[in-house]
């Protein structure tokens, strides 16, 4: 178990403990809904709440995301060509380190949109939040990048080594022939 599940375990522990302390020491009220100032209960929430009425919905949901194959031939000598990813130690570029997790969150998103050529990760390293960009399998890839990234207004990143993903397409014969 990693310490990351380790402390967000003990956190909701301790949630879970003081909120079951506040709730037992109210009187429950006559209709059996909590109401304190503007909370109430998930209870109250839940009651009106009926979910066969959006299974139409979700029927119509499912109807227009099937993609309609008719007008396509089934050609028994079409390859079949999808990625496989696996990981493999590379580098990335570190734009940022926070011990705030709204701060690289924030971050994140921006750099999401500057970057969106590139894969932009958070990594959590107790107790510091790191921002990263890319997925390169040479220093030499990673240098080049780093010039482009510090144009963009990050004039403090830098290349480090991670586990960063390898993404290979791969050309599959159906109905099983090798070529």
């Amino acid at each position: 178990m990693t310490v990351r599940a380790l402390l967000l375990m003990v956190a909701l522990a301790g949630l879970a403990c003081s909120a079951s302390k506040e709730t037992s020491e109210r009187e429950t009220p006559p209709n059996g809904q909590w109401v304190d100032g503007d909370r109430a209960s998930l209870a109250a929430f839940e009651a009106p709440l009926r979910p066969s009425t959006y299974d139409d919905e979700v029927e119509l949901v499912d109807r227009g995301q099937r993609s309609d194959t008719s007008g396509f031939d089934d050609d028994e000598g079409t390859d079949s060509v999808h990625t496989e990813e696996r990981f493999v130690q590379g580098f990335r570029i570190q734009l940022l380190t926070t011990p705030h997790f709204d701060e690289v969150s924030q971050a994140r998103q921006v750099a999401a949109q500057l970057f969106e050529t590139d894969s932009v990760y958070v990594v959590f390293d107790p107790p510091i939040y790191k921002l990263r960009v890319g997925d390169y399998r040479s220093r030499l890839d990673a240098n080049r990048a780093l010039s482009g990234v510090i144009r963009q207004g990050y004039p403090d990143a830098w290349v480090v080594t991670d586990r960063v993903v390898q993404r290979t397409v791969v050309r599959a014969p159906r109905n099983g022939r090798e070529e």
